[in-house]
């Protein structure tokens, strides 16, 4: 594989967590303090994702207005000033932004499109509804694959007449170029099937509103295995609601974000649990209570997105003002049990009010790993780190990293080094490359070691000069890990996140 423009990226969802040092002389800032620096011009409605380009502006995809905007746009660019660029298209991505190698997949309305490093269109990646063997409905979610294939969720009408794909489908496959794949079996529902999310097995977790895919019955939340086939071994008793987000663990076992019910756990409402891998409810995990506070309840209580933040912290966003009791505006840190840990204590975002409606939430989460910053985009108005109140912040907000202890030197231990160890693109889908800078090195051996200190891969390494680089590609659910290669007098390490 060719490297393209080696850099380091952020990530949506998964925050990597090292001890870094901020302001003038290296005076070191608490956790999740507000960059009051930093705020949009967005008018309006919401932003639902953001992924940083290469410049360090940002790629935001949901309904927005800047002044002046008369209409909404699906896709904005954010300048690193905070200014929109009011030349930049408003219909590459408006519902989600996925990295991949040094580019980016993203939905708008109910097609993926692949883009550039500068988020513009990809010419190689062709417009689904291009293809005369396929129309969209309605899409509702996405996985793009090492290769760049990917699988589509919700409603989708074929006309393969010569494989016998002709009406709706609910799960459809398409090459790397954009066009539908006529090597794969394409699956049909009595549903739009919703968001799912790939496992560490290759399998998907998926969520839906019907009875039955591919003529087997199954709950509201299912699994498929990696042909879309469902696996009928996995029974979440999942009877109504909706899901948002996954974090599937290197076990098997998957966090679930939403607001749902399931059978295993009476009539409450479930708006975060972990799930088993034969569907069971982990009765390690004490799902969180969320509350509305000032908040509207007419659009729901629900959590959108979960990150693994070092092996015993979980970041999760969502709609809600409390989080078992405690004071968590749109933004809570839990550990492994379920139990809330003091970050974001009296902090969080403001309410923004639309139509009438309050919806004041967080969408979805992406760290800046190079400015070690923390982005929250959503629908709301105002941001406050619990000490600075700034009512300007609005749709997306910026906050110090500040000191993250995960057990893990991070990228302290390559620099104090000088080894100039770099994994590029990170974080990735997992496949990446890996360049060394120093003496050349016989007998390489790379491991790759989960945050509980698992190993999760190992393979040689030619020997390479200052500066070469190897490609790998692993597969590995979302998550932290450590990349750690040994040769005859020495090791290195580097932090990979995997999203």
């Amino acid at each position: 594989m060719t490297p393209r423009q080696l850099r380091i990226r952020s990530f949506r969802v998964v925050i990597i967590a090292t001890t870094l040092c901020y302001g003038l002389g290296g005076f070191a800032q608490s956790p999740f303090m507000l960059d009051a620096t930093y705020r949009t011009e967005i008018t309006q409605r919401t932003v639902n994702s953001i992924a940083l380009l290469d410049d360090g502006s940002l790629l935001a995809a949901g309904l927005i207005r800047f002044p002046g905007d008369e209409y909404d746009r699906g896709s904005a660019r954010i300048l690193t000033d905070g200014s929109g660029d009011l030349s930049f298209p408003a219909n590459v991505a408006s519902v989600k932004i996925t990295p991949w190698l040094d580019r980016y997949y993203a939905q708008f309305g109910a097609t993926v499109r692949r883009l550039l490093p500068n988020g513009l269109f990809d010419p190689d990646f062709s417009n689904m509804n291009a293809d005369p063997l396929f129309q969209t409905t309605g899409g509702q979610d996405f996985h793009a694959f090492p290769d760049g294939r990917v699988v589509v969720s919700g409603d989708h009408n074929l006309y393969d007449t010569v494989r016998g794909f002709v009406g709706v489908y609910n799960w459809v496959w398409f090459t790397n170029t954009g066009r539908l794949d006529t090597t794969r079996i394409h699956r049909q529902a009595n549903f739009p099937t919703g968001r799912f999310t790939a496992l560490p097995n290759g399998q998907f977790i998926c969520h839906g509103q019907g009875s039955s895919f591919d003529g087997q019955a199954v709950d509201k939340l299912f699994k498929l295995n990696a042909d879309g086939s469902v696996d009928t071994s996995f029974q979440s008793g999942v009877y109504w609601g909706v899901v948002f987000g996954y974090l599937p663990l290197s076990d098997g076992r998957v966090y679930v974000g939403g607001r749902y019910q399931c059978s295993q756990w009476g009539s409450d409402t479930l708006a975060l649990a972990r799930f088993l891998p034969d569907g069971t409810l982990d009765p390690a995990f004490q799902p969180p209570v969320l509350g509305a506070g000032a908040l509207d309840p007419i659009t729901g209580l629900i959590i959108t997105s979960t990150t693994q933040l070092g092996p015993n912290k979980l970041l999760v966003t969502g709609r809600f003002q409390t989080v078992n009791g405690q004071s968590r505006r749109g933004v809570c840190l839990l550990d492994s049990t379920g139990a809330v840990l003091d970050a974001f204590n009296n902090a969080g975002v403001g309410d923004y009010v639309h139509m009438g409606i309050s919806y004041g939430s967080v969408a979805s989460a992406l760290v800046d790993t190079t400015n070690n910053h923390l982005y929250l985009c959503g629908p709301f108005n105002g941001y406050s780190d619990g000490t600075t109140n700034d009512p300007t912040q609005r749709f997306v907000t910026r906050l110090h990293l500040g000191d993250i202890m995960t057990g893990t030197a991070g990228g302290h231990e390559e620099q104090a080094a000088g080894i100039g160890l770099r994994i590029h693109p990170n974080p990735s889908g997992g496949q990446f490359i890996l360049t060394v800078g120093g003496p050349l090195m016989k007998d390489a051996r790379m491991i790759v070691h989960d945050m509980t200190g698992r190993a999760v891969h190992r393979s040689r390494m030619e020997a390479y000069m200052n500066g070469g680089g190897h490609a790998f590609s692993l597969d590995v659910p979302a998550g932290l890990y450590r990349v750690t290669v040994q040769y005859d007098g020495g090791k290195h390490s580097a932090t990979l996140v995997v999203e």
